[in-house]
């Protein structure tokens, strides 16, 4: 599953939950940022993989790659950053 927060224009956050499949793809993670493109030219984005991601199926994993090949150059910034899986224990 995957959640998308717009933060600006050209700003948008896309938190990662559980495994990626082709509809979350095609769904949200491709018509998504492609209309901002479309709208506003290169996004920045924040990319978070939450304590429960646990990746992409075969075919999310291919839309990944065909949609980073296609729009390699509309994005000016892209930050990936993940969870540490640590039981709910906060460390310091």
């Amino acid at each position: 599953m995957i959640e998308v927060e717009p933060i600006a224009e050209n700003i948008i956050c896309l938190t990662a939950h559980g495994t990626l499949t082709r509809a979350d793809y095609q769904q949200v993670l491709i018509p998504r940022p492609e209309k901002l493109i479309e709208r506003h030219g290169k996004l920045k984005v924040l990319f978070l993989l939450d304590t429960d991601f646990e990746g992409w199926d075969l075919d999310a994993a291919w839309d990944n790659t065909t949609f980073d090949v296609r729009h390699r150059n509309d994005f000016a910034k892209i930050a990936i950053v993940g969870a540490p899986k640590m039981g709910g224990v906060v460390r310091a």
